[in-house]
């Protein structure tokens, strides 16, 4: 259903507003109440845990989707990479895995950070997609760092 509703603001050439998303939630919301009515009461609390936790996992995957379609369309360069400046990261201590706002997950290496403090500024890096099929939430590794 998602991927449908994504695929529609494609062919439109626009990312999904806030009350675009606030809708499809709605759905999302009468899809795991049963519809109509909210049935999780006559559930074990447990299950009614799981239900919730489902659901906001993709209410953030749609809010990080809709981010990132709204960055790439933002950027009308050309580029079949997606680039972003080094100060878009989170503050990275250490190696390992950092989710960016509208972006995804990004595996930052000892070698990137390396590269980083070399380079100085606030260098462009391009992002290569690892996304292992099944998962929503995109996966990128560093590739290329472009001075300022």
């Amino acid at each position: 259903m998602i991927d449908s509703y994504f695929e529609a603001f494609e062919l439109e050439g626009r990312p999904p507003t806030y009350e675009d998303q606030s809708q499809i939630d709605k759905k999302l919301e009468n899809i795991f109440c049963g519809g109509t009515e909210d049935y999780t009461g006559a559930l074990g609390i447990g299950i009614v845990h799981k239900i919730q936790g489902i659901e906001k996992e993709l209410c953030e995957q749609m809010r990080l989707r809709a981010e990132r379609m709204a960055l790439r369309m933002e950027r009308v360069t050309g580029m079949d990479k997606l680039q972003i400046r080094w100060s878009q990261l989170p503050k990275i201590l250490d190696p390992g895995l950092y989710r960016v706002p509208g972006i995804g997950d990004v595996d930052i290496t000892a070698e990137a950070i390396a590269t980083a403090a070399a380079i100085g500024g606030d260098p462009w890096i391009e992002l290569h997609d690892t996304t292992i099929f099944g998962n929503n939430i995109h996966q990128y590794m560093i590739g290329l760092f472009t001075p300022a």
